[in-house]
């Protein structure tokens, strides 16, 4: 076949105007470049090829633990911007170094209303990408910095927030690769499945829940972090489905408990006093262990204990209590007490903040102890030293205390309205009153 000059030329002019075409075509795809692993997983990228030129790729600065890239929310809005600027490059056939501007900076701003209706998607999605971009992580470390530097305690927080990492370890997942933005309340449901499948009981659950919530809360709070403004905790049903009757002892159980001999059942010198310091924190109104490990012999002032509460110490100060001191409280005082040291009972670890040695104690020795007590006395009730709080309460409340005065000894604040109205109780009425609730149980 005999091709002329003129049929020539117009073969070289459309071969011409394809390669041109197909030279300024853009592609681009968002990958996972699982060549090199970083500390925070494998980086996502934007990949733009123009079927000339060498792959170019954009960091997206987001990480993924898997090796196969998983579509989340923030990667799909990602992607819908990226179509729209590739269909931007390829309509005003921009070559691709002026892509790359484009998938970096976005599209320009233009005149005519499409474009600008278009460049206001875009940035709308952008503004969500980077309300999305706050790894938990990150803000983790930042939150425990500053709790640690107001002395506050951590070790709950801690603990709550190891659990949910172990949880997201278990999708493939870690606290390097997950952003705060991502916690649904879709998530929360798979984390109480994971929680019940361990046999986490509804209690602890509760106050993992509790500290990953105030965690979420504290990162709303701060507008810099860009945090979605709805609160996927609303609607998340943590019933266990059935109540608990009674947290207390017994009263006629109680009774047995603090009437043991010792000779009788032969307790060594470390369950007798496990005992007496029950008794003690029934005694003082029913306060927690934790009390204990803090009381100091200058809070005692004319056979009354003057202490400030542990609980929400670091949020301004625990409430004040001044409580009767009890023969019976003063005698175990006398009986256990360090006289050498300043703390009253300094054989237990103080509850500093951030230190393992009371948490060691009280899960281990303590608990040791109590289970021993169990078994050599034969009791058939639970003992824990919480229970004396119960206890303390229950006891009260049977024998028709005044709530407010029961308040007021245990510690309890009440906010209510008309109890701003309420002036201060006379000690005398306050301690006749606790008097009531001892006698009921050691009175004759």
């Amino acid at each position: 076949m005999v091709i002329t000059g003129i049929y020539l030329y117009f073969i070289l002019q459309i071969s011409s105007y394809l390669q041109c075409y197909f030279t300024l075509m853009i592609t681009a795809s968002i990958i996972l470049d699982t060549r090199r692993e970083t500390k925070n997983g494998f980086p996502l990228k934007i990949r733009i090829h123009d079927q000339i030129h060498p792959h170019r790729y954009i960091n997206l600065k987001i990480y993924q633990a898997n090796r196969e890239l998983i579509r989340t929310p923030i990667i799909i809005q990602r992607e819908y911007q990226l179509i729209k600027e590739l269909e931007y490059c390829n309509v005003n056939n921009l070559d691709l170094e002026q892509s790359l501007n484009v998938f970096k900076k976005g599209i320009p701003v233009l005149n005519n209303l499409e474009s600008r209706i278009m460049l206001l998607e875009i940035e709308l999605q952008q503004l969500k990408l980077e309300r999305s971009n706050t790894l938990i992580s990150d803000f983790y470390n930042l939150y425990l910095k500053e709790r640690l530097s107001e002395g506050t305690t951590v070790m709950t927080f801690k603990v709550g927030m190891n659990k949910f990492f172990n949880f997201l370890r278990t999708k493939g997942k870690n606290e390097n690769s997950f952003f705060i933005n991502d916690i649904d309340y879709e998530l929360l449901k798979e984390y109480q499945v994971y929680c019940i499948d361990t046999k986490t009981s509804i209690n602890s659950f509760k106050s993992y829940l509790a500290v990953l919530k105030l965690f979420y809360k504290d990162a709303q709070n701060r507008k810099s972090l860009n945090i979605k403004t709805e609160n996927p905790f609303s609607n998340l049903n943590i019933s266990s489905g059935k109540k608990i009757i009674n947290r207390a002892i017994d009263m006629n159980d109680f009774k047995i408990l603090v009437n043991i001999n010792s000779d009788e059942f032969k307790l060594n010198e470390k369950l007798e006093q496990v005992i007496d310091l029950l008794k003690f924190q029934f005694l003082i109104g029913g306060h927690d262990f934790v009390e204990l490990s803090h009381l100091k012999w200058i809070d005692i002032k004319d056979n009354r204990i003057i202490f400030q509460r542990f609980k929400n110490k670091h949020r301004g100060g625990g409430v004040i209590i001044n409580n009767m001191l009890h023969p019976l409280a003063l005698e175990i005082i006398e009986k256990h007490g360090t006289n050498k040291n300043e703390r009253i009972f300094s054989f237990i670890p103080e509850n500093v903040f951030n230190d393992r040695k009371y948490y060691n104690f009280l899960t281990g020795n303590l608990k040791f102890r109590l289970k021993k007590i169990k078994e050599i006395c034969g009791l058939n009730f639970d003992i824990t030293s919480k229970k004396m709080r119960y206890t303390f309460r229950t006891i009260g409340g049977n024998l028709m205390i005044n709530q407010m005065i029961l308040e007021k000894i245990m510690g309890h604040s009440n906010n209510s309205i008309s109890m701003g109205y309420q002036g201060a109780t006379p000690y005398e009425i306050q301690d006749a009153e606790h008097l009531k609730v001892i006698e009921a149980v050691f009175g004759e």
